[in-house]
């Protein structure tokens, strides 16, 4: 009956749950469901436990890539093989990669000529190999070698120097070995076919220093050293030639050549000063990258705290060619493999030997131990993109021509990003701007912002703009103009240098992910002048400060550490990454005839700053729980969000019958704490489907044509939302009063607290929240609401009752934890323990055994001592004056081994003896020390003194006390006592013998001294000596519980057999022998 009952009350209820439990597990379904992948494999000759940084940054990738959706619905899998160094390894590796049907390519660095039978493996499965190292001679149709041979090394090299460098004679310094043989007999001959002259040609083998210094004629500027092969050999013999002040330029294909100085002191005091200079042919450049790659860089570098290492960049363009050139349908991998095989087989990126031609590469120079995009690199070129006089200048190899390029080294470094609004993707940046160039390059400064919202957009406009602003550009900051000025402009060695400081506005197209708070903000430009194969800007990546502006470097913080300032203006956001990378941008020419005869591509410089909530912000949890949803921090999980949105409904509405006392029974008082967790839950999930359907929907087509309806929509959603941020907390937080503070006081004390207090804390916190919404949703000014809110307030207190104050008081002793139960405290004049604390009071136990009262609002306005905290050690002082006759490190001495002898001390804080000075004719000492119960302090205060007093006088010191002058009748005076005698009289075990018996056992008396730290006694000594203190502070263990330990000091005893000791300071002692001291039957 009861079941049928309850049924009948409250079948709509379960009928609306039943609904959401089949929803939230329909979307768990979606969630969970098991998503395909497609996998490249990486084979590394090294071994797994050395953390190679191609197997990093790949994986890196594939998580960005999978963060993002992956490869058409798949996942990215990077698969790594290792120790791929002999015949047998790689066989086996070989079949595990045929047999794996998900692996569409084969990244490697086959360092060996890799056996018939295992090439056959791989031929048979169809499988294309990308060899980013090593020189593998095959005819497989699916073998890519990444890098140029070294044939194609040989050849670019001997053109630049000839070409570009202008350099008629050279020197070659190689290593034997067949690579470099291959590559420096194609130099040699390539450069004198173009009119060039090899001076010498050594090997590093066998290199004289002396010798090669004497080749190079300084007062010539056409000569060139070539050098090719082992570093461990090379680097010396180039560092001899700096020491002798040769300078020479020098040419290598070694992209890793500048570890090799790093050896030398010289090097590592004046970063360059051996390397600086040396001119490397590379197939990538860290500062002539794309978005890909650099990406990829800024993951790894943020990860790992370290730059990528070159070949990790080399495996990293092998892997976005493969992906960039996978089929529509990546279904069927054996088509995914054969699609691959021919588009690279087609590209012009490959020679008919399927290896990368020698026109890829680039030429870079070694810069404080980076390797740069030299000022001049050549890059490949058609000649309809040139005019018949820079035609002259273009120079081929083989059948590609290339043209003498001009570098421009550009940089962005941000001060300041304000006025941010992610609704219309607008910003405004302000930041510096510089090129740096060889002397003579023109045009460097004749760039475009692609992306500017504000006019003009051209820099040297803006420069030369003088437009007024006018009232309607005031009411609108967005259509202010375009500020620029150059701040700083030189011409050093050969190299041109300007920089300009630029304000604007800039819009970005890219909603990224406006439910999250999340976007990108860029500053993109392009030369409008001069095309890409003129003029091409690549990144000044390493002079950036990691693109933020700062008057000064943090010398303290290395490169990858976080810096401690933040651009953004806005305090709720925060700066997550930024990089910078380059580009091209296709330029329309609408019929110009100066447009029509070259090139429409121009060089692009984009920097780009990602911003996210700070954590403790509502977006930014938010963020953080999608995060942690397998969809990443860049993408809504949908079915996510369904889940925790009807799970949330579910608890919910079961917490609105939670008042029932039928249905929860006593948990019913705590209904409203999982309701308001919910209610929040609720509140973050509308927001999140409401701001992102609302934002998507501006964008669609629709919305375009419907722009002023969906914008007026997202405003109202917007403040809606944000007004009940505040409301949803006020309500719930005045309903926390009730039921953790009203309620509980109620049942405690049996009074019902007064209406009017509660009246007063509501008022209190819904008028704050009433300012919040004023002041952050509406952005009115709130000063004189507020004003009169405090004016309100103060009238409604004074107008109180006395109780409330003392009720208000007692909360904010409480809140303020200034102390608690069992404390010792002084509050005003009363000393002694907390015992109690009532919403009225606070009572305290006094050290005479009475209690009293303190109403709490004295105890606020009092001044307050706690004795307990922070820490239980409490600090006491003994004052006594010595007459000065005595060295300070003596006194110092004695005084500390009575404090370290007394029970009860702390050791931590340590004791300490402060001088204070001379007096009339004393010296006059402190004795601090510490103690842990404050209850026992007077009484280790007096045995403190007597310790002290032991102390002094078994040490002959005496404390000075005002002295009169007496005159008496002269008697016999008695015979002196001797020190051991004095010590024996002193010390309480012997207090029962006799003056004979003292005298006899004075002479068994072994004096003994120890340093401290010293053992005295050790576990091994079992003899039954007798030790009397002298002098100093001994610690003994006994023997049967070693953990009871204490602390001796002057004129106290202990044996040898039942304790084990240690000096703690310097100690001396009397010892008597095992039965020396039995001097009568009473000892």
């Amino acid at each position: 009956m009861y079941v049928k009952s309850f049924l009948k009350k409250y079948w709509k209820v379960i009928a609306i749950q039943t609904v959401l439990v089949i929803i939230a597990f329909s979307a768990f379904l979606k969630l969970t469901e098991k998503v395909d992948y497609v996998s490249i494999a990486i084979v590394i000759d090294g071994k797994e436990s050395d953390k190679d940084s191609r197997v990093e940054a790949l994986k890196l990738y594939a998580e960005r890539i999978n963060r993002f959706g992956g490869i058409k619905d798949k996942k990215l899998k990077i698969e790594t093989y290792f120790e791929h160094n002999n015949s047998k390894t790689a066989k086996e590796i070989a079949t595990k990669i045929v047999k794996n049907k998900k692996i569409i390519a084969v990244l490697g660095d086959f360092k060996y000529n890799i056996p018939v039978e295992i090439m056959n493996i791989y031929d048979k499965a169809k499988i294309p190999l990308l060899l980013t190292q090593g020189n593998i001679t095959s005819d497989s149709p699916w073998v890519f070698e990444m890098l140029p041979s070294p044939k194609s090394y040989g050849i670019y090299m001997a053109h630049y120097a000839y070409e570009i460098l202008h350099k008629k004679v050279a020197t070659v310094l190689e290593s034997n070995t067949t690579y470099n043989t291959e590559l420096t007999e194609k130099f040699i001959k390539t450069f004198k076919d173009l009119g060039g002259t090899i001076n010498k040609d050594f090997s590093l083998d066998s290199i004289n220093n002396d010798e090669l210094i004497t080749t190079f004629d300084n007062n010539r500027s056409d000569e060139l050293l070539l050098v090719i092969g082992d570093r461990a050999k090379a680097v010396p013999a180039i560092v001899a030639l700096k020491r002798a002040s040769i300078n020479v330029s020098i040419m290598t294909n070694d992209t890793e050549l500048s570890n090799g100085f790093l050896n030398f002191e010289e090097e590592r005091d004046y970063v360059g000063y051996f390397s600086d200079g040396i001119i490397t042919a590379s197939s990538i450049q860290g500062d002539n990258l794309n978005y890909d790659i650099t990406s990829i860089r800024n993951d790894y570098t943020n990860k790992y705290g370290k730059y990528i290492s070159h070949q990790a960049m080399i495996t990293s363009d092998s892997l976005l060619m493969i992906l960039h050139n996978l089929p529509k349908n990546i279904e069927d991998i054996s088509l995914v493999r054969q699609t691959i095989i021919e588009k690279f087989t087609k590209s012009d990126y490959f020679n008919d030997k399927l290896q990368v031609r020698a026109s890829i590469l680039t030429m870079g120079y070694l810069k404080k131990q980076h390797l740069v995009t030299a000022p001049i690199d050549p890059m490949i070129v058609s000649y309809g993109d040139l005019t018949k006089e820079e035609s002259k200048k273009i120079f081929k190899i083989k059948d590609t021509t290339l043209y003498p390029t001009d570098i421009v080294y550009s940089g962005v470094s941000m001060n300041k990003i304000s006025n941010i609004d992610i609704g219309n993707l607008t910003y405004k940046m302000d930041f510096f701007l510089w090129f740096r160039y060889k002397e003579g390059v023109k045009n460097v400064s004749d760039i475009e912002f692609l992306n500017a919202l504000s006019t003009p957009v051209r820099l040297k406009d803006i420069l030369a703009n003088k437009e007024k602003i006018d009232k309607k550009t005031l009411a609108n900051p967005t259509l202010q103009p375009m500020e620029a000025e150059v701040v700083s402009k030189s011409i050093t060695n050969g190299e041109s240098y300007i920089r300009y400081h630029i304000k604007g506005f800039f819009k970005t197209e890219e909603a990224l992910n406006y439910a999250l708070g999340k976007q990108n903000l860029y500053i993109k430009f392009r030369n409008y002048r001069t095309n890409i194969y003129k003029l091409s800007y690549v990144t000044d990546y390493y002079n950036t400060n990691k693109g933020l502006f700062s008057q000064e470097v943090i010398t303290n913080k290395s490169f990858f550490e976080e810096l401690e300032f933040n651009v953004i203006e806005e305090p709720s956001l925060t700066l997550n990454y930024n990089l910078s990378y380059v580009s091209y941008s296709n330029k329309v020419g609408l019929g110009n005839p100066l447009g029509t005869n070259t090139s429409d591509e121009f060089s692009k410089f984009i920097a780009q700053y990602s911003i996210e909530p700070i954590f403790w912000s509502v977006r930014g949890i938010e963020s953080w729980i999608n995060s942690q949803l397998p969809g990443g921090d860049d993408k809504i999980e949908i079915p996510a969000m369904v889940i925790f949105l009807s799970i949330s409904l579910i608890i919910f509405i079961f917490t609105i019958y939670g008042k029932n006392e039928d249905i929860f029974g006593r948990a019913a008082l705590y209904w409203w704490i999982l309701q308001f967790i919910i209610t929040l839950f609720i509140l973050v999930f509308a927001e999140f489907a409401l701001s992102q359907t609302l934002f998507n929907l501006r964008y669609s087509d629709w919305g375009q044509d419907h722009l002023a309806t969906i914008t007026s929509l997202m405003n109202i959603t917007s403040e809606t939302i944000a007004v009940l941020w505040w409301i949803i907390p006020a309500y719930y937080i005045t309903s926390a009063f009730e039921q953790f503070l009203w309620h509980p006081i109620k049942r405690r004390t049996g009074a019902e607290v007064p209406n009017v207090l509660r009246l007063f804390v509501s008022i209190i916190i819904y008028s704050l929240a009433l300012i919040g919404i004023m002041a952050f949703v509406f952005e009115v000014t709130v000063t004189s609401l507020a004003a009169t809110s405090g004016v309100l307030a103060l009238l409604f207190a004074v107008a109180s009752k006395i109780d409330i104050s003392n009720i208000i008081a007692g909360l904010g002793v409480s809140f303020s934890q200034i102390f608690k139960l069992g404390d010792w405290v002084k509050i005003g004049d009363v000393e002694g323990k907390v015992v109690e604390m009532t919403p009225r009071s606070t009572k305290v136990l006094t050290v005479n055994s009475s209690i009293i009262n303190i109403p709490n609002y004295t105890v606020s306005g009092a001044i307050i001592e706690n004795y307990t905290h922070p820490t239980k050690a409490f600090k006491q002082v003994i004052r006594l004056e010595i007459v000065p006759l005595y060295r300070f490190e003596f006194v110092e001495k004695v005084l500390l081994d009575a404090v370290y002898s007394t029970d009860g001390i702390l050791h931590h804080p340590s004791p300490k003896i402060a001088f204070l000075g001379s007096g009339d004719s004393s010296q006059i000492f402190e004795v601090i020390f510490f103690i842990d119960d404050y209850s026992s302090k007077e009484k280790l205060y007096q045995s403190t003194w007597r310790r002290v007093w032991r102390h002094l006088e078994q040490a002959d010191v005496i404390l000075a006390t005002p002295q009169r002058e007496v005159f008496l009748k002269k008697e016999e005076k008695s015979p002196a006592i001797s020190a051991p005698v004095s010590i024996i009289a002193n010390c309480g075990a012997f207090a029962h013998l006799s003056t004979e018996e003292k005298l006899n056992l004075e002479n068994k008396l072994i004096a003994k001294e120890y340093k401290a730290g010293e053992v005295i006694v050790d576990k091994l000594n079992n003899n039954n000596e007798l030790f009397i203190i002298t002098e100093g502070v001994v610690n003994i263990t006994a023997r049967e519980s070693k953990k009871e330990s204490k602390y001796l000091g002057v004129a106290e005893i202990f044996t040898a057999n039942d304790y084990m000791a240690t000096a703690i300071s310097d100690t001396k002692l009397f010892m008597l022998e095992e039965n020396s001291y039995i001097v009568s039957d009473k000892i």
